[in-house]
């Protein structure tokens, strides 16, 4: 039988459970390590709720007494499932084992390093203290991940208010931090002026559909892998995680380490949310029903993306309505009220219909009104790109812009919403998102197309967009 003194002295750390957890393990044992003067040996093993290597998420740890590895079938915690076998193997390397240490009932590091100078523990809590620079500096994500972090805090204005909400599984975060509450705290902080944009990161998709039907432009979120057993769901992970601590504070839910994480990373203000849920009689107020006059699929998911979720839109195929209405005025604002009316006089029902036209400066403000059938009747998206890019080969000045019309008739009275976006022709189709004349229109100051940009940055500057959010103020004034 080995005494304490022949086992190799060190520390053996071998974080647990999620992302946040065990990045506080690390960054907890990085600070012991050089503050107990002790070897610290940790071990990151994929799992079930975090199936990554380190190196597939961060740079090394740059720490002259901390090493990390990825470990054997050795290192990995005894449970039922292996039948403890592991801690039976581990009495010929450690002097003492400690099983999900926890700091707030076991005895301090300091305490059991000196009693047991070869240790094994594994954990999810912090060891100790450690400083906001020691978490950033210890977890540096690799450099296409901060790419990916960059480009989602572009997005963000100097008010962007950030907003975990934690789901799935967690019962007490579901319990504690119902959606109400969210909502309440949000709404207050845009109404004083104290954020003007929201991030939201969270893990439940039916939660990201209505923060979009809620705050509509206002929103900046991912649409990432929800699937923490897969690399791809961690690396969207660590994004999500990263642009959080970007924001300007956080709203976070009750007993979610991701939250106050993401706060220590940024420096930066942390709210819990809690608040009794409402009871799950209490009647849902009536959707109101408005038709957006279309059956062009893309501008209808723009559409319902940016309505609260107190508005059903509903489309020309949800009243049966087939065909195109016939467009028949020389302006895109009568255009605009001919669809309206048609399907106003028609069913009974409150409406708006939108009109679009791509106004070039070199083609006399053409093709204006005619923009959907500028290659002909069948209004071919492709067709219409080739022949304006003809038209523009020998143009110097390819300014150009977007200006959409929408018009409302709401018990009969009409309203008149107009957006405008400004930019130039491109000299060659460039991107594959988006539609219609997207890949060769390029707004002023970004460098991109719509159809390079994506859909939630062009929903945020879009013409569409400035002309709904137009009529979003109307319609709130109106309530």
């Amino acid at each position: 039988m080995k005494t304490k003194e022949q086992f190799p002295p060190g520390l053996t750390v071998v974080p647990i459970s999620g992302l946040a957890n065990r990045m506080r393990v690390v960054v907890s044992a990085v600070v012991a390590a050089r503050t107990l003067r002790v070897p610290v040996r940790l071990v990151w093993q994929p799992a079930w709720d975090c199936r990554a290597r380190f190196d597939q998420l961060f740079l090394p740890l740059n720490d002259e007494r901390a090493t990390l590895d990825g470990g054997t079938w050795l290192d990995t915690p005894a449970t039922k499932r292996n039948l403890f076998v592991p801690k039976l193997l581990r009495r010929r390397r450690y002097a003492e084992e400690w099983r999900c240490y926890d700091p707030g009932f076991h005895p301090d590091l300091m305490q059991i390093t000196t009693d047991h100078p070869s240790l094994y523990m594994d954990t999810c809590f912090s060891l100790g203290p450690y400083s906001h620079d020691d978490l950033r500096h210890t977890f540096r994500p690799l450099p296409i991940l901060q790419e990916r972090i960059n480009r989602v805090a572009s997005l963000f204005t100097g008010a962007t208010v950030g907003v975990h909400v934690r789901r799935t599984d967690h019962r007490e975060a579901i319990s504690h931090s119902p959606l109400s509450g969210f909502r309440r705290r949000v709404d207050t902080l845009l109404d004083r002026g104290e954020a003007d944009t929201v991030f939201l990161s969270t893990d439940d998709d039916r939660v990201r559909q209505y923060f979009r039907q809620t705050y509509g432009l206002r929103l900046v979120t991912l649409q990432p892998h929800l699937e923490r057993h897969t690399l791809r769901g961690m690396e969207d992970a660590v994004v999500d995680l990263w642009a959080l601590a970007r924001t300007t504070r956080i709203l976070g839910s009750y007993h979610s380490s991701f939250s106050d994480t993401a706060a220590e990373l940024g420096d930066i203000p942390f709210e819990v949310v809690t608040e009794t849920e409402i009871p799950e009689n209490t009647p849902k107020p009536m959707k109101r029903k408005l038709v957006f006059a279309t059956n062009n699929v893309h501008k209808l998911r723009e559409i319902r993306e940016i309505m609260p979720a107190d508005i059903e839109v509903l489309s020309l195929a949800d009243l049966h309505c087939e065909g195109d209405i016939p467009e028949t005025a020389d302006t895109l604002e009568g255009n605009a009220l001919i669809k309206a009316h048609y399907v106003y006089d028609r069913f009974g029902l409150d409406c708006f219909a939108d009109d679009t036209g791509l106004e070039v400066d070199a083609l006399d403000g053409g093709p204006g009104v005619h923009t959907a059938r500028y290659a002909g009747d069948d209004q071919n998206p492709q067709a219409n790109m080739k022949k304006i890019l003809a038209e523009m080969k020998e143009k110097t000045d390819r300014h150009a812009r977007f200006r959409t019309v929408i018009a409302l008739i709401e018990k009969g009275e009409e309203r008149l919403f107009e957006g405008r976006v400004d930019g130039i022709i491109t000299t060659e189709a460039r991107g594959d998102q988006g539609f219609g004349y997207d890949p060769v229109f390029s707004p002023e100051a970004t460098g991109q197309t719509f159809a390079e940009m994506g859909e939630q940055a062009k929903n945020r500057i879009s013409h569409r967009a400035r002309a709904v959010q137009k009529l979003l103020q109307y319609i709130n004034n109106q309530s």
